[in-house]
């Protein structure tokens, strides 16, 4: 039997309700559309642009992973 209060449930109970866009995703594709405006508004053609911002966000995501793997897992 299950004695955790946190973790009872009764039979009204209901599951709380999670947001429609959840926000860190959301931030980063404002952030990743506003770097890229900003590197048309300045003058980039737009090949050059979408090529930064592609290689950048692919270089993001393998230092992010290889930060993780440099700690430890928690358990």
């Amino acid at each position: 039997m299950n004695r955790n209060p946190n973790t009872a449930r009764t039979q009204g109970e209901k599951t709380p309700v999670s947001q429609l866009v959840p926000a860190i995703p959301a931030v980063m594709v404002v952030l990743v559309l506003g770097v890229f405006t900003v590197l048309i508004l300045t003058g980039m053609p737009l090949e050059t642009a979408a090529i930064t911002v592609g290689v950048g966000g692919t270089l993001g995501i393998e230092l992010v992973r290889r930060l993780m793997n440099l700690f430890p897992a928690r358990r």
